[in-house]
Formats: structure tokens, sequence, C-alpha cells
């Protein structure tokens, strides 16, 4: 796998800075090998490990890409469904994420303890 993936794991998680110097070489990791990303969608098809962490629904595929479960380091690639929206949710861990194709909006929608479950997106 490429080193930049590996090179996460010295990630501070904790450290926006840190995440950000990181995650960069991991994302330019796909610009400077327009292959890497082809090859590493094909893994879940045949590897045992990454196979069952993938998910998929009627809105969405999340694929599994590569797993370091001693680091806590995963890439996953979502492959949203036209239409699709998320309803307001937060994360119990970090990451940073890079956008192949259409565009992202972030609402704050309030503290976690504010949210309300089964709410209806804002248009």
């Amino acid at each position: 796998m490429h080193p930049a993936f590996a090179d996460l794991a010295l990630a501070d998680w904790n450290d926006i800075d840190s995440v950000a110097e990181f995650s960069a070489e991991a994302f330019a990791a796909f610009d400077e090998d327009p292959d890497l990303l082809p090859r590493m969608m094909r893994s879940p098809r045949t590897d045992q490990h990454l196979r069952p962490l993938c998910e998929s629904y009627d809105f969405m595929d999340k694929l599994v890409l590569y797993d370091d479960p001693k680091a806590n380091i995963r890439i996953r690639f979502r492959l949203f469904r036209p239409g699709c929206f998320d309803r307001p949710h937060n994360h119990r861990w970090t990451f940073a994420t890079k956008i192949l194709q259409g565009s992202y909006v972030h609402r704050l929608h309030g503290r976690d303890e504010q949210l309300i479950e089964g709410a209806t997106p804002m248009p």
C-alpha cells in the first residue's frame, strides 16, 4: 500500500494541523497516481478483511479501501446516489475528507444534546 497511508498513523488526531498535514499527503497520493483509486476500489471484492467492513444502502455505498486496525486508520470511499441527503449527525472520531465530485454544505444545527432523532433536513 502507499506509504502515505501508513504515515496517517503518525498524525496526532487531536491536533487539526497534524490531521491536515498527514491527510494532505494521503490525498496527494491519489493525485500523483491516477490508477491508485481504481486499484483500491477493486480490493473489497477479493479482500476478506475489507469486504465485510463495506456498507450498502439505497442512498449510498461506503467502500472500505484501506484498514489498519492497530492504528485505527481507515480509508473509505462514499458514493452518494442522486438526491441523497444526510440527516444531522455527529462523528465519534476525527476525520479528514476529500470531495472528488459534487459539493458539500456544512450546517451547524446545535449541540449534540439538541439534535432530534428523525429530524427533517433543511431545504
